[in-house]
């Protein structure tokens, strides 16, 4: 996510979009995916990226753990 998404330099395309969405959807975690939706469904760039913060804090908890 971080070097696929944060790092490019280029619009994210399609079979990176769905290679994600096929990870998040391999956890098996509802938390997770419901923030995943949040930031796919974000209609700023403001949004993105707070949608991207929380679900970056998500995934360090869950590690963490």
């Amino acid at each position: 996510f971080i070097k696929k998404v944060l790092q490019a330099n280029t619009e994210v395309d399609f079979e990176t979009r769905l290679s994600l969405e096929n990870s998040v959807r391999g956890l098996k975690d509802e938390e997770i995916m419901a923030e995943w939706k949040n930031f796919t469904e974000s209609k700023t760039e403001a949004e993105a990226q707070n949608s991207v913060k929380k679900l970056l804090g998500i995934l360090v908890a869950k590690i963490q753990k």
